[in-house]
């Protein structure tokens, strides 16, 4: 039996999970908003470009990022995401 979407939202919003769509708002601003400074911890999973820079842009200073996902072979990483990854360890 698969859960529907909503059903999804209503139990993650009830174990206190904040559901955030990249669609609808800067989802790097919105964990630095509801953890008052940025995560300590980012894991993706996905292995997209977007993905991994939402990840480390919302990490708070000398925050964690663990990539699991893997990342295709023809994919960069845009300058920022390294720029924000230094800037965090600084």
């Amino acid at each position: 039996h698969q859960a529907s979407s909503a059903s999804v939202v209503t139990i993650m919003t009830a174990l206190y999970f904040a559901i955030l769509d990249p669609a609808d708002r800067d989802v790097s601003a919105a964990i630095h908003d509801l953890t008052g400074g940025g995560a300590t911890v980012s894991i993706d999973a996905i292995g997209a470009a977007k993905t991994l820079a939402n990840s480390v842009a919302c990490l708070a200073p000398r925050g964690r990022h663990v990539q699991v996902g893997l990342l295709g072979a023809a994919t960069t990483l845009p300058a920022q995401v390294i720029s924000c990854a230094i800037a965090r360890f600084s």
